[in-house]
């Protein structure tokens, strides 16, 4: 997710934050050193991520550092308790650290302070994703959006809310809304591929898939729209080389070289490739009804 907030908008200072904490997290020491550079030119105080990037530049623990940043930030509200920029730095590095609780508690701090906080008000939708409330997220981006329509980070919150409510169309209103300003940002495009297919447009779905490619030219859910265009075309060994490549990136896939082996009636196949699939993450997306179609085989 966070990635797919710095790619929307490069500028966020929140959201480039919490994707340095996630590589850190993944031990990609040398890409979170990175970001956390690009944090320091982008933050004009210099101090988010700052006590994370020395520790990590010196070779100490980065979750020391990062709680070190969270006293640096208490330490500076027993002075400074006023300022709405504390209250979000805080809230950011606690969203990153994983304690919801206490990084809304800030980011509402912020809200109290400042009632047309954008980036509080983003930071508190964020929080409503992350424990899966998409009304509540909707509710909190309203504001952002009226203040810019075009706020690429509000809209991708917003989209990906209405996509959690299952209302594809209203989600793809606001994909639509951020290629608008940047056409070549992949979690857009990708988004609007699926929702295409999903509506049976396979030539939009195809549309959007290769303006992803072409951005990451190694993104599994773009060869995976390719197959199932293909598939669905009874183009079935161009749908097994698209997936095939798409299982390079992510084993799951596993999952759809399952459904075209059972569309051409190969059974064994297919029920093998669910089971591969169910056991590399039994709690995939399309699990249930790998599970289901295993049953109906007989499997």
């Amino acid at each position: 997710m966070f990635r797919k907030a710095v790619e929307v908008d490069p500028q966020s200072i929140q959201a480039l934050y919490q994707l340095a904490r996630v590589q850190v997290l993944r031990n990609r020491r040398t890409d979170a050193i990175a970001s956390f550079r690009k944090l320091q030119q982008l933050d004009p105080n210099r101090q988010l991520g700052r006590l994370e990037l020395i520790g990590l530049e010196s070779g100490q623990d980065p979750a020391a550092t990062g709680e070190a940043m969270v006293r640096e930030i208490r330490d500076l509200l027993q002075k400074q308790s006023d300022q709405p920029s504390l209250h979000i730095q805080l809230g950011a590095v606690l969203f990153a650290q994983g304690k919801t609780d206490e990084a809304e508690a800030a980011f509402r701090a912020a809200l109290k302070l400042d009632g047309g906080s954008v980036p509080a008000s983003l930071g508190v939708a964020q929080v409503a994703l992350r424990r899966g409330k998409p009304e509540d997220a909707l509710k909190f981006v309203r504001r952002p959006l009226r203040v810019n329509p075009n706020d690429l980070q509000a809209n991708l919150i917003a989209a990906q809310a209405e996509m959690a409510r299952g209302r594809m169309d209203d989600a793809a209103k606001y994909y639509e809304v951020i290629l608008s300003v940047n056409p070549r940002i992949t979690v857009a495009n990708l988004a609007l591929a699926e929702i295409r297919l999903a509506r049976g447009n396979a030539q939009d779905a195809s549309r959007y898939a290769k303006a992803a490619l072409q951005e990451d030219p190694k993104v599994p859910r773009a060869s995976v729209v390719f197959g199932n265009v293909a598939g669905g075309q009874r183009r079935y060994d161009e749908a097994i080389q698209h997936f095939q490549r798409a299982l390079e990136v992510n084993p799951r896939e596993e999952y759809h070289l399952g459904l075209v082996a059972h569309k051409q009636g190969r059974a064994v196949e297919a029920v093998s490739a669910w089971k591969r699939a169910l056991l590399i993450n039994p709690q995939f997306d399309e699990a249930a009804s790998a599970q289901k179609m295993i049953r109906a085989a007989g499997g």
